[in-house]
C-alpha cells in the first residue's frame, strides 16, 4: 500500500510540471525516448531516424551552430548556408565600409569568385552525440565545490583526449539537469565560411530596436553565406583552392501556403533557460538582478546611440556591439514585464510545496537527501541579495566600457614592468596589449566611456549602500554637495589627464612605459579601486554559487525522480534541441488579438521615408506596389512573418522553421515580448516564436535583387 500510495503522489506532484506539446527544448538524439508521439499527434510526419541519424544523413546535418553564438542552415549541396541578418550582422560590418556600405546597401555575389571570407567565422556541425554520465557521476562521489569542478575538468579533459586522438574532430563533454547528467558532443568545424549577401538593414532589421522582441513584425532577418572545405570536402582553412563544401543533408524548400494550426518544428542551438530555478531564485532576478542590468545597460546604450546619430562612420563601427547590448537591455526589461503579469514566484512556491509534500513520502531513509534543500537554497538567495548590487556595478563597469577594459589590458604590464632584467617578457607582454588595442581602438570613443560612466557612477551611488561602495567614491563625492555634479566633474577631469583617453596616448606609453606613469593614471587608478572592490565580493559571491549549484543539483535530482527523467527536457545549454509547435495567434491583452501571419502591406504602412528605423528601399517599394510575387505570393498578396508556438531562446536565432515533412518554411529570429520570461517560465497561452516567412526571403533574393542564381541551388518540396 506504502508503495501504491508514492506512486499516486508522484502522479500528482507531476501536474504542476506538466508539459505541452509545444513546451519543451529536447535533445535531438533522444527525439524518441522524449516527446515523439506527442509531435506525430500535432502532425509530424517525419520519422524519428530522419531527424537524428549517425548512420545516414539526417535532418540534424542540415543545421549547424554560427560562430558558437547562432543557428544556420544548408539549403543546397554546395554549401549554401542561411542564417538571420542580426546573426550574420557583425560579419557584414566588419566586412563594411563607408564606401562599400554592404551593412546598409546590402550585398549580394553575382557568383562564387565574388563571395568574401569572413576572418574568424567559423561552423560547428554535430557529428553524434551520446550520454556519459556513467563515466562521470560515480567518480564524483563525495566531493563538492571546487573539488568535484576540479575533477570534472579533469574527467572530461581525458574523455575528450581519448575521442578525438586524431584531433580531427572539436569534442565537448556537458553537464544537464545541473550536472545530474552527462552528455559528448563531437563536432566537425568548418573555418572557411564566405559572405554571400544580404539584403540592406532597412530591410534586415526593419522596425529597428522599436519592434525589436514585438509583433506584428515585417522584419527581412537574414543574410547568406557559403561554407567551404578542400578538395575531399574536409575543413580546412580559408584557401583560394578550396571549394564549396557538400553537406550530408540540405533542406528542401516549402513555398506552400500555410494555415493556422499547421505543424512547425524548429531545430537549433538554444543558448540558456532556467526552467526549473525556485521561487528565490526568481525573486533574486525580478528585484535585484534584472533591476541592476537594467540600469547598466540603460547608461551604455544612451550614450552610445547619442553619438552615434552624429556620425554615420561611426555608427557601422558600433552598429554591432550597439545592437547586442540593446537587445540584452530589452529582454531584461521584458523578463520584468513578464514576472509582472505572470506573477512566478507564487507557482514556484506552489511546485516547491508539492516537492515538500513528496519527500515526505518517502521512506525515512530516503528523505535526508532533500530534506533541507529548499531551506538552503532560500538562505543563499538571501546572502546573494547582500553582495550582488555591490559586485555587479563595479565588474559590469571595468567589462562593458572600452577604456575599462584597456586599463585592463594595461594592468597585465605591471609584473614585467616591476621586474628587474625581464626585458623579453616586457617585450613580449607591451606587443600583445599593442595587438589587443588594435584590434579595439576603432570602437573607443573617449566621450561615449565618460558618458557612461556617468550614468553608471550616478546609478551605483543612488543603489548601493554607500558602507558596500568602492571607496573611491566616497573622495569623489565629498568634492561637491550635489552628487551628480561631484560624479560628472570627476570623470570629465580624470579623462582630461588620463593617458587612455586615447589610443594614440597609449601607443606613446606602450613606446615608452613606466610604472609609476601607469599607477598613478587616475582611469587606471579608477580601474583599480573599482575592481578591486568587485573582487571584495567576488570570493562571497562565488561561495555562494558553489553552495547553489550543489543545493540546485540536489533538488533538481529529487524532481527527476518525483516526475521521471522522460517527463522532462534540460535546460538549455548552446547543444542541438528540436522542439514542436504549430501555427498559431495569440491574445496578449484585453481585447487585443493578433493574427499569426503579416504580410508586405504592413511594410508599407509601417514606412516612414528617412527615418532609420522604418525606411524602405525603393526596389521594395516598387516591387510590392507591382504586386508581381510571382511563385512566391499567396492570394495575390505576400507573407512576410509569421508566428508558432515553438519553444526557443536566444541562440536560436536563425534556426530553421520547418513543417510537417521537414521541409524549410522560414527562419526563428525573435520571441514576442510577451514571453521574455521563457527563461524562467514558458507560458504556453502567451509564448510565440517569430519567424521570417520563406516566401519572403525568396522574394528579396530572387525578384527584388536579382540573386536568383542562390534560389537555382535550391530544391523545392513537390
Amino acid at each position: 500500500m506504502k508503495k501504491l500510495n508514492i506512486i499516486l503522489l508522484s502522479l500528482l506532484f507531476t501536474l504542476p510540471f506538466r508539459l505541452f506539446a509545444d513546451e519543451g527544448m529536447w535533445l535531438i538524439s533522444l527525439v524518441q525516448t522524449y516527446n515523439y508521439e506527442k509531435a506525430r499527434a500535432i502532425g509530424l510526419k517525419v520519422p524519428a531516424d530522419k531527424i537524428y541519424n549517425e548512420n545516414s544523413p539526417s535532418l540534424k546535418d542540415a543545421v549547424v551552430s554560427f560562430g558558437d553564438f547562432c543557428t544556420a542552415e544548408f539549403v543546397s549541396k554546395d554549401g549554401l548556408l542561411f542564417t538571420n541578418h542580426h546573426c550574420g550582422y557583425d560579419a557584414i560590418a566588419s566586412l563594411s565600409t563607408v564606401e562599400k556600405n554592404y551593412l546598409d546597401n546590402g550585398y549580394w555575389a553575382k557568383n562564387r569568385s565574388e563571395e568574401i571570407p569572413v576572418p574568424g567565422l567559423f561552423v560547428k556541425a554535430l557529428v553524434r552525440m551520446q550520454e556519459v554520465t556513467d563515466s562521470i557521476l560515480p567518480k564524483l562521489n563525495g566531493l563538492d565545490g571546487q573539488e568535484r569542478i576540479k575533477k570534472v575538468n579533469e574527467i572530461i579533459a581525458g574523455m575528450s583526449a581519448n575521442a578525438n586522438p586524431d584531433k580531427k574532430y572539436k569534442v565537448e563533454i556537458k553537464p544537464f539537469y545541473n550536472g545530474n547528467q552527462y552528455f559528448m558532443f563531437i563536432y566537425q568545424v568548418y573555418n572557411d565560411v564566405r559572405f554571400v549577401g544580404a539584403p540592406p538593414s532597412s530591410i534586415g532589421k526593419f522596425g529597428g530596436d522599436t519592434d525589436n522582441w514585438m509583433w506584428p513584425r515585417h522584419t527581412g532577418d537574414f543574410s547568406v553565406f557559403r561554407v567551404y572545405a578542400d578538395g575531399e570536402n574536409k575543413p580546412k582553412p580559408y584557401n583560394e583552392t578550396n571549394k564549396p563544401f557538400n553537406p550530408k543533408y540540405h533542406l528542401s524548400v516549402n513555398i506552400s501556403p500555410l494555415k493556422q494550426g499547421d505543424y512547425t518544428m524548429i531545430i537549433g542551438y538554444p543558448g540558456r533557460t532556467d526552467r526549473y530555478q525556485t521561487s528565490f531564485g526568481l525573486n533574486y532576478v525580478q528585484n535585484i538582478q534584472n533591476p541592476t542590468y537594467i540600469n547598466i545597460f540603460t547608461a551604455v546604450t544612451q550614450a552610445t546611440k547619442s553619438e552615434m546619430d552624429k556620425d554615420d562612420a561611426l555608427r557601422l563601427k558600433l552598429a554591432s556591439s550597439y545592437a547586442s547590448q540593446m537587445n540584452s537591455l530589452k529582454l531584461f526589461q521584458g523578463q520584468l514585464d513578464g514576472f509582472a503579469r505572470i506573477n512566478p514566484v507564487p507557482m514556484k512556491k506552489k511546485e516547491e510545496a508539492d516537492f515538500t509534500t513528496w519527500v515526505k513520502s518517502l521512506p525515512a531513509s530516503e528523505q535526508g537527501q532533500y530534506s533541507n534543500i529548499l531551506s538552503d537554497l532560500e538562505s543563499i538567495y538571501k546572502q546573494y541579495e547582500d553582495i550582488a548590487k555591490p559586485m555587479f556595478y563595479p565588474f559590469m563597469s571595468t567589462s562593458l566600457l572600452p577604456s575599462m577594459q584597456f586599463a585592463g589590458l594595461l594592468a597585465t604590464l605591471r609584473d614585467p614592468l616591476a621586474k628587474k632584467g625581464a626585458k623579453e617578457e616586457l617585450a613580449k607582454a607591451i606587443d600583445e596589449t599593442r595587438i589587443s588595442i588594435n584590434a579595439e581602438k576603432e570602437a573607443y570613443i573617449s566621450l561615449i566611456d565618460q558618458n557612461a560612466l556617468i550614468a553608471i557612477l550616478k546609478a551605483y551611488n543612488k543603489n548601493v549602500d554607500p558602507a558596500k561602495q568602492a571607496s573611491i567614491m566616497k573622495d569623489i563625492l565629498s568634492t561637491h554637495t550635489n552628487s551628480d555634479v561631484a560624479i560628472e566633474t570627476y570623470v570629465r577631469s580624470i579623462y582630461a589627464k588620463s593617458f587612455i583617453a586615447t589610443s594614440d596616448k597609449m601607443m606613446a606609453f606602450l613606446n615608452k612605459p613606466s610604472l609609476k606613469t601607469l599607477n598613478s593614471d587616475p582611469v587606471m587608478k579608477l580601474y583599480d579601486n573599482l575592481l578591486n572592490t568587485g573582487m571584495e565580493y567576488r570570493g562571497a559571491f562565488q561561495q555562494l554559487q558553489l553552495k547553489q549549484q550543489a543545493a540546485t543539483r540536489s533538488y533538481l535530482k529529487g524532481i527527476m525522480a518525483m516526475r521521471g527523467l522522460n517527463t522532462m527536457y534540460p535546460d538549455a545549454n548552446f547543444t542541438m534541441r528540436l522542439t514542436y509547435g504549430t501555427v498559431e495567434p495569440f491574445d496578449p491583452r484585453d481585447a487585443v488579438k493578433y493574427n499569426w501571419q503579416t504580410t508586405a502591406n504592413g511594410i508599407i504602412e509601417k514606412y516612414i521615408p528617412g527615418d532609420e528605423e522604418f525606411d524602405v528601399p525603393l526596389a521594395l517599394r516598387d516591387a510590392i506596389s507591382k504586386k508581381n510575387y510571382g511563385r512566391y505570393g499567396v492570394n495575390g498578396e505576400l507573407p512576410v512573418c509569421f508566428l508558432s508556438t515553438n519553444d526557443i531562446t536566444g541562440g536560436n536565432s536563425g534556426s530553421p522553421i520547418m513543417d510537417a515533412n521537414g521541409n524549410w518554411i522560414g527562419l526563428a529570429f525573435d520571441g514576442n515580448y510577451e514571453g521574455t520570461a521563457c527563461q524562467y517560465i514558458f507560458e504556453v497561452p502567451m509564448n510565440r516564436t517569430i519567424n521570417v516567412s520563406i516566401n519572403y526571403v525568396l522574394f528579396l533574393v530572387d525578384k527584388v535583387y536579382g540573386a536568383g542564381h542562390l534560389v537555382n541551388e535550391m530544391t523545392f518540396a513537390q
